[in-house]
């Protein structure tokens, strides 16, 4: 029984997902189709891609996953769809940086499908159903068009060190209002080690000095500092909106000063 993930841009508030579901299920009745998220803002590939990385590890080899988020160029030459295998997974999306937002390597196979830059509007949701069904019946990716050696590459903001201070940016912001960061778990603890830091929120008067496990370490109301799931420095409120409390939008810059 294949497995197919769906991210889209697309909104549930109109037909457009429905009808792609309702069509893919009709080729392939067993399939079992799971939403990523339908959620993503108009074009913003970044967070599509964080999203998505944050769930694509977690499912089985051999899962489908269909991106269908379209950079503001994905009508430029060779901004056309791809078809990826990578790891035993395969992976439909645009040509527009998507892969390399998600992970830093290349993938293993990566198939350009010549002309779909040019697609019709009424043309795309048969086109896509067709690389999927032919998917699910194991046709090889090498069928769907030209292999290429490069596909275009965005790199996500890194964080860095400067001096005794890391610097790092916010990346997302979910619907709790936390915000987490591109600082991770294991570039934190490598060059903070056992001294002491200081977070330094936008608002100069609030500072964290402890990374906590639970968002209940602290009493309600109150700031913190954790590492998530993802293995990624949150700022968060408990039972709170810590983004709209204190002014942390996307790509605010968080500055830890290590002592």
């Amino acid at each position: 029984m294949p497995v197919i993930t769906f991210t889209s841009d697309w909104g549930t508030n109109d037909h457009y997902v429905a009808a792609l579901k309702g069509e893919m299920v009709s080729l392939v009745p067993d399939v079992t189709l799971i939403d990523i998220t339908h959620s993503i803002k108009r074009h913003d590939v970044q967070k599509a891609a964080f999203i998505f990385k944050n769930a694509y590890y977690f499912f089985p080899p051999g899962t489908i996953h269909l991106v269908a988020v379209a950079n503001k160029d994905s009508r430029n030459e060779g901004a056309g769809w791809l078809v990826i295998e990578d790891r035993e997974n395969f992976l439909v999306c645009r040509n527009d940086g998507f892969f390399n937002l998600v992970t830093d390597r290349h993938p293993e196979k990566a198939i350009y499908i010549s002309g779909s830059e040019k697609l019709s509007v009424s043309d795309e949701r048969s086109f896509l159903i067709t690389i999927i069904h032919d998917l699910c019946e194991g046709k090889p990716v090498e069928s769907f068009g030209d292999i290429v050696s490069e596909i275009k590459v965005l790199r996500a903001l890194k964080p860095l060190i400067d001096g005794n201070m890391i610097k790092g940016s916010v990346m997302h912001i979910d619907d709790y209002g936390n915000a987490i960061t591109n600082i991770e778990k294991d570039f934190f603890e490598q060059n903070v080690q056992s001294r002491g830091f200081e977070i330094e929120l936008p608002r100069r008067d609030v500072i964290l000095k402890k990374i906590c496990q639970r968002y209940d370490d602290v009493d309600n109301g109150q700031l913190l500092a954790l590492f998530n799931s993802s293995g990624l420095l949150e700022i968060a409120q408990n039972q709170g909106d810590a983004s709209g409390l204190y002014g942390i939008f996307l790509n605010t810059q968080i500055r830890i000063n290590i002592l």
